[in-house]
C-alpha cells in the first residue's frame, strides 16, 4: 500500500527531508545532542528534575540555558533520591547540587575530568548510567568540542582497563555489560565518528594496546570486547557484542551484524529506529509496530529527520497515544505536505488498527488538540479499571483461546497506553499483577504466554 510512495526507501545518504539531516546521521544521530539557544522557563528546577529521572528527560536538542546546569548538577550526581530507604548523605549532596547547578562554573574540561572521575568510584552511583552518562558526553562535545570529549573519554576507558580497583564486584562477572566503565565505552565510537580521523586512529590505538588483567578473579572479559570493537571497527564482532545496540555503535555503518542482531531480536527495531533505517532502508518498518511499553517521544525524534513513509506511519501510531500526541503534532504539521496524502491512504487500508492511527494523526493535522491525559491516580486507576472490565466481559465470552490472546494484546495495549500517557516511566509494568485485581485471575496465565 505504501509502495506508491517509495516504501520502502533505500538507506541514506539522502534519506533525510534536508542535507542537514543527512550530515546528522552520517555524524551519528540520534548518537548526540544539539545546543540551541532556544529560551527555556524554569531551567534550573528542569535540570533537577532531569537529573532524578530514571528514564530520558532531555530530548536530543536540549537549550542551553537547560543544558548547562544539568552538566553543573551531574558533577555532584544523579538520582539523588531521599527517602527510607535512600542512601543518607543524599540530602546533603541534594543541597551540594543545587548549589552547583545555580554556580557560575564554566562547561569546560576540567568540569568533564571531574565528573568522569566522579562517575567511576565505585563504578559509580548513577543506576541509569548506561542512557545518561553517553547523553552527559554527548552534551559535552558542544561546550569544549568532540575532540576534547573523545580524549578525556579514552583516558578514562584506559585507567579502567589497567587498574580494575573500581571495579569492585562488577568486575567479577567477567560477561557483565551494565557498569558505567561499559556506558562510557558504548559512547566513544560514536564520538569518534566527530573528531578528526588522525586522532580517531591514535585514540583506537592505545585501546589496542590494552590486554586484560589476570591476577585473582578480576577480569572484565566483555569489557576487553568493547575495547576491541572500537578499536578495530573493521574486525568481526565477537560474542559479547551481539546485541542491535552494539552491533550499530561497533559495526562501523556494516549492515550485515545489525541485520543479524535484528534477526535475533526483531522487536529491538524501536530500540534504535532511526539509526536502522538510516542503514538498512525503510524496510524493517514494514511489520506490526509493536513499540508498547517504549517512551514513544524518544522513539518520534530518533525517526523526525527521516523522509520514509514507513516513518509517516509509526509517527501516526505515535500520535494515536496520548503519551506522544503532542509531540507527533508537531512534526506533522512541520511535515504537512509529506504526510498528508499518505495518512489519506493509510486511512482507507481497510485495517482497522492502521485506520485508527492515521485518522489521529490527520486530526492533529486538521487542527485537533491532543486528547487529555489521566491527571491523578484516581483518574488512572479508573481508566485501568474500565480496561479489564471489557477485558472481562470479552474473554468470558469465547472459548476460542486464541481469540482469548488477541482480546489480552488488546487490553495490554490499552494498559500501556494509558500508563505512558499518565507519566509512568513503565508503562507495561504489573499488568499480569492486576488480573487478580479485576476478576480476571484464571486468565493472568494465559497473559504471561501472550504477551
Amino acid at each position: 500500500m505504501l509502495a506508491r510512495f517509495g516504501f520502502p526507501t533505500p538507506p541514506g545518504p539522502g534519506a533525510c527531508f534536508t542535507s542537514e539531516g543527512d550530515a546528522l546521521f552520517a555524524r551519528g544521530y540520534p548518537h548526540l545532542r544539539i545546543v540551541t539557544d532556544e529560551p527555556c522557563s524554569n531551567a534550573e528546577a528542569q535540570a533537577e528534575k532531569a537529573l532524578d529521572a530514571i528514564d530520558p528527560v532531555l530530548r536530543i536538542r536540549v537549550p542551553r540555558a537547560l543544558a548547562e546546569p544539568y552538566l553543573r548538577g551531574y558533577r555532584v550526581g544523579p538520582g539523588l533520591f531521599v527517602g527510607p530507604n535512600a542512601r543518607p548523605e543524599n540530602a546533603q549532596r541534594r543541597v551540594e547540587r543545587a548549589e552547583a547547578i545555580r554556580a557560575a562554573v564554566p562547561i569546560d574540561r576540567a568540569l568533564l575530568t571531574a565528573t568522569l572521575e566522579a562517575s567511576i568510584v565505585g563504578m559509580g552511583r548513577d543506576t541509569y548510567g548506561r542512557w545518561r552518562l553517553p547523553e552527559v558526553l554527548y552534551l559535552y562535545e558542544h561546550f569544549i568540542g568532540s575532540a576534547d570529549v573523545a580524549r578525556a573519554l579514552t583516558d578514562v576507558l584506559v585507567s579502567l582497563a589497567n587498574e580494575l580497583s573500581p571495579w569492585g564486584f562488577a568486575g567479577e562477572d567477567e560477561c557483565r555489560l551494565n557498569a558505567p566503565a561499559h556506558a562510557l565505552a558504548l559512547a566513544l565510537p560514536w564520538i569518534l565518528r566527530r573528531v578528526p580521523v588522525s586522532l580517531a586512529n591514535e585514540l583506537r590505538a592505545k585501546l589496542a594496546a590494552l590486554a586484560p588483567k589476570k591476577k585473582g578473579k578480576t577480569n572484565p572479559v566483555a569489557y576487553f570486547a568493547l575495547l576491541r570493537a572500537i578499536s578495530t571497527p573493521s574486525a568481526p564482532l565477537g560474542e559479547h557484542v551481539s546485541t542491535i545496540e552494539l552491533a550499530l555503535a561497533f559495526a562501523h555503518d556494516r549492515p550485515e551484524p545489525v541485520t543479524a542482531a535484528l534477526a535475533r531480536q526483531p522487536r529491538h527495531v524501536f530500540s534504535d529506529t532511526g539509526r536502522i533505517v538510516w542503514l538498512l532502508g525503510g524496510a524493517p518498518l514494514a511489520g506490526a509496530l509493536a513499540f508498547q511499553g517504549l517512551m514513544v517521544v524518544p522513539l518520534l525524534d530518533r525517526v523526525s529527520l527521516l523522509r520514509d513513509p514507513g516513518v509517516v506511519r509509526l509517527v501516526a501510531h505515535i500520535a494515536a497515544q496520548r503519551a506522544g500526541a503532542k509531540a507527533a503534532s508537531v512534526w506533522l504539521n512541520e511535515h504537512a505536505d509529506h504526510a498528508r496524502p499518505i495518512l489519506e491512504a493509510l486511512a482507507r487500508c481497510g485495517d482497522a488498527k492502521e485506520e485508527k492511527a492515521a485518522n489521529a494523526a490527520l486530526a492533529l493535522l486538521g487542527g485537533a488538540k491532543p486528547a487529555e491525559a489521566p491527571s491523578t491516580p484516581d483518574e488512572l486507576e479508573a481508566e485501568i479499571a474500565k480496561i479489564f472490565a471489557r477485558l472481562g466481559e470479552r474473554v468470558r465470552g469465547t472459548h476460542d483461546v486464541e481469540a482469548q490472546k488477541q482480546h489480552i494484546r488488546e487490553a495490554y495495549e490499552g494498559y500501556t497506553e494509558a500508563r505512558s500517557a499518565a507519566g509512568d516511566p513503565i508503562p507495561e509494568a504489573y499488568f499480569t499483577h492486576r488480573f487478580g485485581d479485576f476478576g480476571v485471575g484464571q486468565w493472568a496465565m494465559l497473559a504471561v504466554d501472550t504477551i
